[in-house]
């Protein structure tokens, strides 16, 4: 969740005092005159890279930059500079009349079939999706694509779906683990990022959500398709806590930073993905997988409720602060809720509220002022599924009000409300639109 470009880690607010620049006490703390304004001290100033993502054929995209709505065609995603722009617009027509009997599309106002035409146009014509256009963020991130995946599969675009999970199954993998992203057109990791021990977990959850969205006479030829990610996704997951603690090695999570132990980020995606492994395993004939999947999902629990439970699911067993991976720990990611973790996900957000309205990732992310789109809408998909309605329609309309001028999602929303870094964001838009299927499906 770090951002996926050049120097943006760590995540920490630097603020520099140099030519142009003058420096003054503001409300008993010191704040920075920057060309936009007084920027209060320890705030960031990240800058909007783009409105959208547009096609310029049907095979080729171009990122709007941030300010330049007129290069989009008003309701598309369709760049104005494109030679032949009604069959393109033909094309999203189809695909969004294809997801209008779907509940998860029956919500007021433009919010999601804004999101649905950008995990189209991060999607379509690729071997997996992307998480987003810009230059590091163009690749495909396990995390990402099976919530991109899900989000297609419950808005009626099931063969998609399929195709993005059935990517992963033939892709490398380092020891017990997933790499942490990895290029959409040769499955082969970009850099050197160290791998991320959750991507097997994320990956079963959406192979189940995908499979629980498939029609009966579809579910055979579906499940063939994903067996090689299934069976890969639940030999990692396995092997990761096949030690005598039970316990996948730390490894970086959704942060995407360096860790100084296991994460609540690394076990409860593990621990989900198992429990879902037991029914995927089961279903491809695997009846021993299945079973090993079941033993090590009810062992791991435990040892979340042992470790994490007492100091009421913080990063790190020993603190660390809220974290709203907790929401993993609820549906729809876990199969039941928990009246204890849902105590605690309200306490979690309480204290990771950003200034501008919107939520950090936790407690210890810093404090810059910036909200997260992925954060707040974790959380507001989990009240939908807990039927918490008010709450969860609360955070959706305020990653609603804090679009782009095209209507996308970006990354993070700055203290004083304007959208920052890319948009959109392939996560966030999934999550928007799984937000919406858990309140109206």
């Amino acid at each position: 969740m770090n951002a996926r470009g050049p120097g943006a880690v760590p995540r920490r607010a630097a603020l520099a005092a140099g030519v142009g620049f003058g420096i003054s006490g503001v409300g008993g703390y010191f704040a920075t005159r920057t060309d936009h304004g007084w920027l209060p001290a320890g705030f960031r100033r990240v800058p909007l890279r783009s409105e959208c993502v547009a096609w310029l054929t049907p095979s080729t995209r171009e990122l709007i930059p941030a300010g330049r709505t007129g290069d989009v065609v008003p309701g598309t995603r369709i760049s104005v500079r494109a030679d032949d722009w009604e069959p393109l617009a033909e094309r999203e027509a189809h695909f969004l009349a294809a997801s209008a009997s779907s509940p998860a599309v029956r919500e007021d106002g433009t919010l999601i079939r804004d999101a649905l035409l950008d995990l189209h146009v991060l999607s379509a014509g690729l071997r997996a999706p992307i998480g987003s256009y810009a230059w590091h963020w163009r690749y495909a991130w396990p995390r990402d694509v099976a919530h991109m995946a899900a989000a297609l599969a419950v808005a009626g675009h099931r063969g998609p779906a399929i195709e993005a999970l059935a990517f992963f199954g033939g892709v490398p993998v380092a020891g017990n683990c997933f790499h942490a992203r990895y290029r959409p057109d040769t499955g082969i990791p970009p850099d050197g990022r160290p791998p991320q021990a959750d991507g097997a977990g994320w990956l079963l959850w959406g192979c189940a959500m995908v499979l629980a969205a498939a029609r009966a006479g579809e579910r055979a030829g579906c499940l063939e398709r994903l067996r090689r990610t299934i069976e890969v996704a639940s030999d990692l997951a396995l092997a990761s806590v096949a030690g005598p603690s039970g316990l996948p090695e730390p490894t970086p999570d959704y942060w995407e930073l360096p860790v100084r132990g296991l994460t609540l980020g690394v076990v409860a995606p593990i621990a989900m993905g198992l429990h879902h492994g037991v029914a995927l395993n089961a279903a491809l004939g695997r009846a021993i997988d299945a079973e090993r999947c079941r033993g090590a999902a009810d062992r791991l629990t435990s040892r979340i409720w042992e470790l994490f439970a007492r100091n009421g699911f913080q990063r790190y067993p020993g603190g660390g602060g809220a974290d709203v991976i907790i929401t993993a720990l609820l549906p729809p990611y876990a199969p039941a809720g928990h009246p204890d973790v849902l105590e605690r996900l309200a306490a979690t957000e309480t204290a990771v509220r950003a200034p501008a309205g919107g939520l950090r990732p936790g407690a210890a992310w810093p404090r810059d002022g910036v909200s997260w789109t992925p954060a707040t809408l974790l959380v507001a998909q989990a009240w939908a599924a807990a039927g918490e309605v008010g709450r969860a329609r609360a955070l959706v309309d305020w990653v609603a009000a804090h679009r782009t001028g095209a209507g996308s999602i970006p990354e993070k929303v700055l203290y004083d409300g304007r959208p920052a870094e890319v948009a959109p964001l392939g996560w966030s838009s999934a999550l928007a639109v799984l937000t919406a299927y858990a309140l109206n499906g």
